[in-house]
């Protein structure tokens, strides 16, 4: 993996991060309440109590990633079709994220946590508080995904511990290609 694979990190504002469709952006409305709303989008994403959950969002789900804020990035699959979101919970640099995230097997995950149906290949990863249609004001607050296809995905999260001075949070969203659909 190169470094320019691994060279944009993204921060929340303190809530959870979300994995987005990019044709579900207007759908999104962070903060703001719709007068049908009884409460936020990004108060429904702050209920998820775990590192991943899902919300509906005009009948497709939306990857939330739970528990604290951490500046995450993306990397593609490294042996299988998909990608890895990394999120940086301590580590002593850099160098040793980008170097542990090149030893790592990614087809020895966990089995899937939620399975998902992406009807875009177009993902944005970007903080829960902004509105959908707004993340494009702010560049450094999200990071755009492109998959090679849309299709049924499994998720994993994989807690990344080889020593007592690196955690990493993993989320592995890998094309499921034994499920129908």
């Amino acid at each position: 993996m190169s470094e320019t694979n691994m060279s944009t990190w993204i921060y929340s504002l303190g809530g959870p991060l979300l994995l987005l469709p990019e044709h579900l952006q207007a759908h999104w409305h962070g903060t703001d309440k719709l007068d049908t709303q009884m409460i936020s989008d990004y108060e429904r994403s702050c209920s998820i109590a775990d590192y991943l959950g899902t919300l509906d969002v005009k009948g497709e789900q939306v990857v939330v990633l739970g528990d604290e804020p951490a500046q995450t990035t993306w990397i593609p699959g490294i042996g299988f079709q998909g990608v890895c979101l990394i999120r940086w919970r301590y580590a002593p640099d850099y160098q040793t994220v980008i170097q542990l995230c090149n030893e790592i097997d990614y087809t020895a995950f966990p089995s899937y946590e939620k399975i998902i149906s992406l009807k875009n290949k177009k993902l944005f990863v970007m903080d829960a508080a902004f509105p959908g249609e707004q993340i494009n004001w702010f560049p450094q607050s999200f990071l755009k995904i492109s998959l090679r296809e849309t299709g049924k995905y499994g998720i994993s999260t994989f807690h990344f511990r080889p020593n007592e001075t690196v955690w990493l949070i993993i989320h592995k969203l890998e094309k499921a290609t034994d499920l129908p659909g």
